[in-house]
């Protein structure tokens, strides 16, 4: 009996070739939604359901992978520990790692790879890999679905719900870390109406000093801590933030770049355009007719 309870049923090809879904870093229109996964070092988060699958050796990923397996069998080897994966079950292996799967019959499962020098993933590196019973697998299935389901609507409504769900997904593997080290954040309240005040005005003229003094830390142990508790700098958090607003603006008004640069606090377009290309892949104004393209095409099929 399936250790979950309220995953839909996983659905398969007639000639048994696998359903796969998926969208990671290299996908920009999942750039926004993604993002607190992608500053942890995303590369792909996939949903697939397969037929009679295995490798065909032992092989090492070169990335850090979470699977869930929500149906059917599996069988996990790592170096030479085999473990016979169970529906619900986590399974966790870092880059280095040499495996071996398999899964015989009809089974569905949900991975998500991280590159293998994200600092963040330290602590259970040094714990290695395992396989348990997971607490959230419908939980975790289910952000997924409807993170892809958002992806493909392309509708801005559809986007700002779903970077609650990108947000409580990275949330779910944050946690993962936390039960290894079982060390309380100090200054977590204070560190968490400093993000929520990030998020709310992003445009603001925020610096390293004065956060730190918000926090009522130095900046070293702002910038340990902070990366600690969110994978990335609380200056690359302001920064992400810029963007994403910039990009709600370019999707929900008709500025112009330049306007919007400004609106989002950056007195440099070139620098802004520069930034955005470097985070997204494309310029803004490329990034805008992307959307209005997806979006045209999404109200002509309704």
């Amino acid at each position: 009996m399936n250790r979950h309870l309220n995953i839909p049923k996983p659905t398969y090809m007639d000639d048994g070739s696998p359903i796969t879904k998926g969208f990671g870093m290299f996908n920009p229109l999942a750039t926004t939604i993604m993002k607190p996964l992608i500053d942890l070092g995303l590369i792909h988060a996939v949903l697939t359901s397969r037929v009679d699958y295995k490798y065909s050796s032992k092989r090492r990923e070169g990335r850090h992978t979470f699977l869930l397996l929500l149906d059917g069998k599996m069988t996990i080897e790592f170096e030479d520990t085999v473990h016979k994966v169970q529906p619900g079950d986590m399974v966790f292996f870092t880059a280095d790692t040499l495996v071996y799967q398999s899964n015989p019959g009809k089974s569905s499962y949900l991975y998500l790879t991280f590159k293998g020098n994200n600092p963040y993933w330290k602590p259970l590196i040094k714990t290695g890999p395992f396989v348990r019973p997971y607490e959230s697998t419908d939980l975790m299935y289910l952000l997924m679905l409807r993170i892809e389901s958002a992806i493909k609507n392309s509708s801005s409504i559809a986007y700002e719900l779903a970077e609650k769900d990108g947000q409580m997904l990275a949330d779910l593997l944050k946690h993962e870390v936390r039960l290894v080290t079982k060390k309380p954040l100090k200054n977590r309240k204070e560190m968490k109406e400093l993000v929520q005040r990030i998020k709310q005005s992003p445009g603001d003229d925020w610096n390293l000093e004065s956060m730190a003094k918000e926090v009522n830390v130095s900046t070293r142990t702002l910038l340990r801590t902070f990366s600690d508790e969110y994978g990335l700098s609380p200056v690359d958090m302001v920064v992400r933030e810029k963007l994403t607003w910039a990009c709600k603006l370019l999707n929900n008004s008709d500025l112009k770049v330049d306007a919007i640069a400004h609106k989002v606090g950056y007195q440099s377009v070139s620098s802004f355009i520069k930034l955005f290309k470097k985070n997204f892949g494309m310029t803004p104004g490329q990034r805008r007719a992307l959307f209005r393209k997806e979006q045209k095409a999404h109200d002509a099929g309704n």
